[in-house]
């Protein structure tokens, strides 16, 4: 198991930080073509336009879905992976906007 300081490295390095952001990116996009029933479509979209608005601001806010994976602080994960934990974090954060 990583320490604490070697979670904070990985959460810290620019690898991860642009993955996140190109996740948030992605994710984004897909809510803005996804079908009108989607389960909390409308904060989903409120989440999308924000997130491409301010994707940075986003990819720090949602860091904590990421970096507490035992997938990420292993080192050994994928572009895939990323993209599971943020597309899985969007619903707790839209409907918090």
């Amino acid at each position: 198991m990583a320490t604490y300081e070697q979670i904070y490295d990985i959460w810290d390095g620019d690898k991860l930080k642009k993955e996140i952001v190109i996740a948030i990116l992605k994710a984004a996009q897909d809510i803005l073509n996804e079908d009108l029933g989607t389960t909390d479509h409308a904060n989903r979209i409120k989440w999308a336009n924000a997130a491409l608005n301010d994707p940075y601001l986003w990819g720090i806010k949602m860091s904590v879905a990421v970096i507490t994976s035992a997938t990420i602080q292993s080192g050994t994960y994928t572009d895939g992976d990323v993209q599971y934990l943020i597309n899985s974090a969007i619903n707790t954060f839209a409907d918090n906007i």
